[in-house]
């Protein structure tokens, strides 16, 4: 077995707009609006917030990994914030998942990052006891907080 982190390119859009449409559906979040103007825009552009690699496994797209940088206040380093993971069905408990995040540990050390972290969806306890076998923690200590669009907008009319 052959796996390979490639970085994604324009001409594979469609693919990862198909691949991110079918992790929103299992993850419960229903339609998504990203579409090719999205990717092109944040992406594929000449200044991304993020980065999109594909899984290849044995030369065939197996799924995609989506990552960003982020910077670790308290330790004045890089980390990396892992986006988005998705694995096509027929490959997954393959091995593919554990040594796609190897190759991508190896990226976030390799720029000098100090950890890696994402979300993971409540209740999903074969992602959460994937995870855990590979030695990650859930921090006891912090939430997720988000301003949406409507709260932004009444935030950025406030003198």
């Amino acid at each position: 077995m052959k796996i390979k982190l490639v970085e994604s390119t324009p001409d594979d859009a469609e693919i990862l707009i198909c691949m991110i449409n079918k992790l929103a559906e299992i993850d419960g979040v229903g339609s998504v609006p990203v579409g090719k103007e999205q990717l092109f825009a944040n992406i594929y552009s000449d200044s991304p917030v993020a980065f999109a690699k594909l899984i290849i496994y044995d030369e065939k797209v197996a799924g995609f990994i989506i990552h960003s940088w982020k910077f670790a206040t308290f330790l004045g380093t890089r980390d990396m914030y892992m986006q988005a993971t998705y694995i096509e069905p027929e490959f997954r408990r393959r091995g593919v998942a554990t040594k796609v995040l190897g190759k991508l540990a190896k990226l976030a050390l390799d720029s000098g990052c100090s950890r890696m972290e994402w979300y993971a969806i409540e209740g999903n306890n074969m992602s959460g006891g994937f995870y855990d076998a590979l030695g990650a923690c859930t921090l006891s200590d912090a939430r997720v907080r988000r301003f949406s669009t409507e709260v932004l907008v009444k935030l950025s009319e406030i003198d």
